[in-house]
């Protein structure tokens, strides 16, 4: 189990990173208006699958 949770978390934090990178340089795009990010996210929600893969990681190797 502990190579398994290593390798995870090795995976995890690039992935985390590059997810969020991603999103701040939308968010400051979108003017660091909260309505018109939420918007934005919420029509392109197939571009989170990396956050989204990245979380349910996360929640398995816990």
């Amino acid at each position: 189990m502990l190579p398994r949770t290593i390798i995870a978390i090795i995976l995890w934090i690039p992935a985390f990173f590059l997810a969020m990178r991603h999103n701040m340089h939308m968010f400051q795009l979108n003017g660091y208006k909260n309505g018109e990010h939420l918007n934005r996210l919420k029509k392109n929600l197939r571009q989170q699958w990396l956050l989204i893969f990245t979380f349910c990681l996360g929640l398995r190797s816990a």
